[in-house]
């Protein structure tokens, strides 16, 4: 009979290893992994698996299985979560981003690949889209990410994000259900009258008697029959959206959450959304045109200076265009001295009592922080390497190299609090700290674990875990 000496769990628990070890692909492993049998000790295993058996699991993967991995992501971050333990009466900002994930153009092999664009410089490639939620402040954690085919757009993955955040830290203290009611009651107004203008347009039809009166109607009443017929979806999904918050209950009452967004996301419909589902934010609006039309009603002398280069100023108007709710407007602009203006602008729901223009600026600069968390998982995590060409696959890596990044950041603050590499970056922790090199010796009663006395790291390792008596795993080469 067959002994099966790896189940799937060990093999998911060495994938999860290979990445904080900083193992770049799965090929690696066995030079990183399979000889260094102190690691193997650390997970309750005799020996690291082939990384055969990796390519094997992620070949492997299903939709079971992605949910069981989401379930126990779930467990896994209600447990440890710095989130979860931040102050109720504190907001907690997070950040969502897209970010592109380019494979070989000419490849036909990965599966859902797809063109679209993938970088800050704008170019098409062929590859994935991964959709991030995370929180910087003293938190650093992230909450998920949703991954797609190239060509699909941020803007349309919001939704999904928001309701990533929800399962991880809860929902806002209060729906706005009482603004949604008010603008259901104005649409159906609104479609009721057109619903009668069309009703008086067919009456006038059926009289007329010259041909231009009759083309002439027929195209008002083709027009108003779109109309009605995209008022009608509107009030439908606006229904469905306002009696799911009405009646569903709130996973946590007193969480104060403040989503911030880039230009991707800052749609009418998505600012809508957001308002509409109790959400503080601070979204950088979608469309530069929309930019330049608000700066245009703005008196040059109420424009702030925050450097050399840019100033902000407050819109006259709370509203734009396709979104019903009144929000504060913030206009930006570039001014530099060879180019005409660049313009931009922000839609928040923080008032101007708590945050002026210029701070407002500085505060939606913080967003810096997601932006380094994916350069830094490109390069430490490796995300830009994809392990596997099958769309399950990938998704099952990138879940555990965002579950490894939490890892970090929690044993950082568990075990490493008060020493120098409490702060050290993701990177300097993964391809430093944990290639700190050791042995061990396994004669006596007890197992002696060796570090060499030259490495600064190896003292803070054994300085930590001496005073707080936890167990780590360390991978050497």
């Amino acid at each position: 009979m067959k002994t099966v000496r790896y189940g799937p769990i060990d093999k998911a628990i060495e994938l999860f290893v290979s990445i904080i070890a900083g193992c770049p692909d799965n090929k690696t492993i066995n030079n990183r992994l399979v000889p260094d049998r102190l690691s193997a000790s650390a997970w309750n295993l005799e020996q690291f698996a082939d990384q055969s058996q990796i390519n094997i699991l992620l070949h492997r993967v299903n939709k079971e299985n992605l949910q069981q991995l989401e379930k126990a992501y779930q467990e896994i971050f209600a447990a440890h979560s710095l989130s979860a333990r931040y102050p109720k009466n504190k907001i907690l900002s997070v950040d969502v981003d897209m970010t592109g994930l380019p494979v070989s153009p000419t490849s036909t092999t990965y599966e859902a690949a797809e063109f679209g664009h993938m970088d800050k410089e704008n170019t098409r490639s062929k590859g994935y889209q991964f959709s991030i939620a995370y929180i910087a402040q003293e938190v650093k954690e992230v909450l998920g990410g949703v991954v797609d085919p190239g060509n699909v757009h941020c803007a349309t993955r919001l939704p999904q994000l928001i309701q990533l955040i929800e399962r991880r830290i809860g929902t806002p203290p209060l729906r706005r259900t009482s603004h949604m009611a008010d603008r259901l009651k104005a649409l159906k107004e609104d479609l009721q009258k057109i619903q009668i203008r069309v009703k008086d347009q067919q009456r006038a039809l059926n009289a007329a008697r010259k041909s231009s009166r009759i083309e002439s109607l027929r195209r008002w009443i083709s027009k108003n029959k779109a109309h009605i017929a995209s008022l009608t979806a509107e009030i439908k999904e606006l229904e469905t959206r306002y009696y799911s918050y009405l009646h569903a209950p709130h996973l946590n009452l007193a969480r104060l959450i403040l989503i911030r967004a880039d230009a991707g996301y800052g749609t009418a419909e998505n600012i809508s959304h957001l308002y509409e589902a109790g959400y503080e934010f601070l979204a950088k609006g979608y469309s530069p045109k929309t930019s330049r039309k608000l700066a245009q009603d703005i008196a040059e002398g109420l424009w702030t200076k925050v450097n050399v280069v840019t100033e902000v100023a407050e819109a006259t108007t709370h509203y734009i265009n396709a979104c019903p709710y009144p929000l504060r407007i913030v206009v930006g602009r570039n001014k530099i001295a060879t180019k005409p203006p660049q313009y931009f602008h922000f839609v928040t729901t923080i008032p101007k009592a708590v945050m002026d223009a210029r701070r407002l600026l500085r505060y939606y600069n913080q967003r810096q922080s997601i932006e380094a968390f994916i350069k830094a998982g490109k390069i430490a995590l490796h995300f830009r390497r994809l392990r596997v060409r099958v769309l399950p696959g990938i998704v099952f890596f990138l879940k555990i190299a965002l579950l490894a990044y939490n890892f970090i950041s929690w044993i950082k603050r568990d075990v490493f609090a008060g020493t120098e590499l409490e702060n050290v970056g993701i990177r300097e922790f993964i391809e430093q700290v944990m290639r700190v090199p050791a042995k061990i010796d396994p004669s006596g009663n007890t197992k002696t674990t060796f570090f060499p006395e030259n490495s600064s790291y190896a003292r803070s390792l054994i300085g930590c875990t001496a005073q707080k008596s936890h167990q780590l795993s360390l991978f050497g080469d």
